[in-house]
């Protein structure tokens, strides 16, 4: 095939791909067997294609990140790294994709109680994914952001958390923040987030 042919069916395929990608926009489900081929492929053909802003706009969507952060997180940092951005902003990102998708998922939920503490687990649940992704990346700034968000996000799901279960989470959240804080050479901040988790 020609360069000409091969450039013009990726557009197509990555046209197709990308309308299911927006089509799922408001959902949060890790098992949607229909982001399957858009999170594997679609990614990989828009870096392909050398299209770094629209990779910035695919990888940001958390129905990709949601597929891609369980067992492909090096193939993730790889593509992030095509993008060129610095830790902190893919951080704010995320964080900003999160932020729009809660308000998104409330407001549909409105006075659902039930709904709203599912839905709060599963941010924390891509927060999670999300400290360890940048843990991974070796992005210091960019984990403590998130980390700070998963801390904020487990105090808005406190009443729907077992309090064993809520206390242990900020346990280990504080713990991985003092290590953090440590390689930083932060040590004042360290040691006062031991001293709380001991008491």
């Amino acid at each position: 095939k020609s360069k000409g042919a091969k450039l013009k069916y990726q557009k197509i395929v990555t046209e197709y791909f990308d309308k299911q990608r927006k089509l799922h926009t408001g959902s949060l489900r890790l098992d949607d067997p229909s982001m399957v081929r858009p999170a594997d492929e679609l990614p990989w053909l828009i870096s392909d294609m050398g299209d770094k802003k629209k990779l910035k706009e695919v990888l940001a969507d958390l129905s990709i990140l949601g597929r891609l952060f369980i067992g492909q997180e090096f193939e993730l940092l790889q593509l992030w790294r095509c993008v060129g951005l610095p830790g902190e902003e893919i951080a704010d990102l995320y964080l900003q994709s999160i932020k729009a998708r809660a308000k998104m998922a409330l407001k549909s939920a409105g006075k659902n109680t039930e709904s709203e503490g599912s839905l709060l687990n599963t941010l924390i649940f891509y927060l999670n994914g999300l400290s360890y992704f940048m843990e991974m990346a070796s992005y210091r700034t960019a984990q403590e952001k998130i980390l700070l968000a998963e801390m904020d996000m487990l105090e808005k799901a406190s009443s729907y958390l077992p309090q064993m279960s809520l206390k242990r989470s900020q346990a280990v959240i504080k713990t991985k923040l003092a290590y953090l804080y440590t390689d930083l050479g932060r040590y004042g901040d360290a040691i006062a987030l031991q001293s709380d988790i001991l008491e």
